[in-house]
């Protein structure tokens, strides 16, 4: 009886701490939505390849899409192989989806000079995929268009 009295307290706080980790408001130095393959309700998506799930990356929060001290660079998820691929998601993202449930979502480049810029928004919960242009995104910002994401 002692045992299981043990095991049950011990599951509590890995019980807690599972949950804080998959809130989509707790920051986390790697940011992959929910885990799953699909875009699902309250991700930020990005497709390699516009109109194509072979390679795909999501996201709860703003994100640097680069390499910082906060982080490694993002990669996307090889659908097909399952496996994380060698392709990084700054500067090669033809496909955005923002299916947060709460805000727009902003997608962020950098000038010559190193200033960060807005290029595109989408609201909450967009239906579908589109073409975000040009494959030149550095990062994204969740509910504000004035704070660049240079660094989160």
């Amino acid at each position: 009886m002692k045992l299981r009295s043990a095991l049950k307290l011990a599951a509590v706080p890995a019980a807690a701490a599972l949950a804080l980790a998959a809130m989509p408001g707790a920051a986390q130095a790697d940011d992959n939505g929910d885990g799953s393959t699909a875009c699902n309700y309250t991700e930020i998506c990005f497709q390699w390849v516009y109109n194509s799930n072979n390679l795909v990356k999501q996201f709860w929060n703003g994100a640097n899409h680069y390499s910082n001290g906060a982080h490694g660079a993002y990669y996307f998820f090889d659908v097909p192989n399952g496996v994380r691929s060698s392709a990084r998601v700054m500067d090669n993202a033809e496909g955005f989806r923002n299916r947060d449930s709460a805000c727009t979502v902003w997608l962020w480049d950098v000038d010559g000079a190193g200033n960060w810029y807005t290029y595109y928004s989408q609201g909450k919960n967009s239906g579908s995929f589109t073409n975000s242009g040009a494959n030149r995104n550095n990062g994204h910002s969740r509910c504000s268009g004035t704070a660049s994401p240079a660094n989160l």
